[in-house]
């Protein structure tokens, strides 16, 4: 079963590991269309659960970013004594 959408094949991952799934399960609630329920019902708090925090994401990005320059830098410096 092929998902382009990655928020939905993030949403179908999350749900079939959380649930415990079976192939057949989850066939058929794709088959169901899960998803695009959930996504027009009017609960969309639920929904968004399995949407990325696009801001805490570029935190975490950045973050990241300041540390490896830290560490390559801390590196740098141990090669050139």
């Amino acid at each position: 079963m092929r998902i382009k959408n990655e928020d939905e094949r993030r949403f179908y991952k999350i749900e079939a590991a959380k649930q415990q799934w079976s192939v057949n399960d989850l066939e058929r609630q794709y088959n169901s269309s899960l998803y695009e329920r959930l996504a027009l019902s009017r609960n969309k708090d639920e929904y968004n659960l399995y949407l990325p925090d696009k801001a805490l994401l570029q935190r975490k990005l950045m973050e990241w970013a300041e540390e490896f320059e830290e560490t390559r830098e801390h590196h740098s410096h141990k090669k050139d004594s």
